[in-house]
């Protein structure tokens, strides 16, 4: 019975041939229930009704038990690349409309041959005398219900995640809208004067690096090195504005003070940003080059 019935059939063609040399064979056992084996090896100890090729879940399943036809229960044998499922669980069946088993018993009891034959093949001819039959075909691939759970959830997930980030985003907007003006406001209130600004000190504090971050090779790390940078920056400093240098200052707002400092002698020009009560060294550029770059 369940040998021949068609399902059984397809299920070992179909590892027939994307597994050839594992040696797959489908016994009845003595209580008249069908067997998947491997190698002479059952894959699994009981008996069923009959094997099917879930399509849509991707896997072979010995079917137990059928509830009105189409609803069947069975256990995961074989998954849909010919591998043995370690650990074989219960799963529940949907099977097509031609799979009364009921029906399908009696027809394979009958003349076993004729179904078995015409079901493996997909023959139309009617063979050994019997009324042209039509191969069942295996069910077009779709999603299983466990897999379209699984999409779903992770479809919440991500809605959810959207929703999160949004909200965030909203709160990190408002956050800023209320912040920026506080903080132009005290951006206003800590803006360093243009009397505090000294250039010849800051020139020198440039030419020692104390804008250099402490893992620059130019910054100097000891105490002898430190001292030594510190003459080389004040003589330096001195011998290029001896003959003079140029400041300008221009205010922005009221909120922030660009100081530039023009050394002629050394051809270099420097910029610094006053802000929050600080003058902090942004930029050092050298005029020569830039004459060059015209006349070119």
């Amino acid at each position: 019975m369940g040998a021949h019935h068609p399902h059984t059939v397809e299920v070992l063609a179909y590892l027939q041939e994307i597994k050839p040399s594992d040696g797959w064979s489908t016994p009845l056992s003595s209580n008249g229930k069908v067997r998947l084996l491997r190698r002479g090896v059952p894959v699994n100890d009981a008996g069923f009704l009959f094997l099917f090729h879930d399509v849509r879940a991707r896997y072979i399943v010995g079917v137990t038990s059928v509830q009105r036809d189409v609803i069947g229960r069975g256990v995961v044998l074989v998954d849909g690349s010919g591998n043995v499922s370690r650990e074989p669980r219960d799963v529940r069946v949907t099977l097509p409309a031609s799979s009364n088993f009921r029906a399908s018993s009696s027809s394979s009891s009958s003349n076993p041959r004729t179904t078995s034959t015409s079901s493996f093949m997909g023959s139309n001819a009617p063979v050994g005398g019997s009324s042209p039959t039509l191969a069942t075909p295996l069910n077009t691939p779709s999603m299983s219900p466990e897999d379209q759970m699984q999409l779903l959830k992770y479809g919440l997930m991500l809605l959810g995640l959207i929703v999160v980030l949004k909200v965030i985003f909203a709160a990190m907007f408002s956050i800023y809208i209320l912040l920026l003006p506080g903080l132009f406001i005290y951006a206003v209130q800590t803006c360093p004067s243009d009397d505090s600004f000294e250039a010849k000190k800051e020139l020198k504090r440039v030419l020692r690096g104390h804008h250099l971050p402490d893992d620059h090779p130019s910054k100097p790390k000891d105490w002898l090195s430190r001292t030594i940078a510190r003459v080389s920056a004040t003589v330096a400093t001195e011998l290029a504005t001896g003959l003079g240098y140029e400041i300008s200052m221009q205010n922005y707002f009221g909120a922030l003070t660009i100081a530039w400092v023009g050394v002629p002698t050394a051809k270099e020009e420097f910029y610094w940003v006053g802000i929050f009560g600080k003058w902090r060294y942004v930029l050092q550029r050298n005029t020569d080059e830039d004459g060059k770059n015209k006349r070119d």
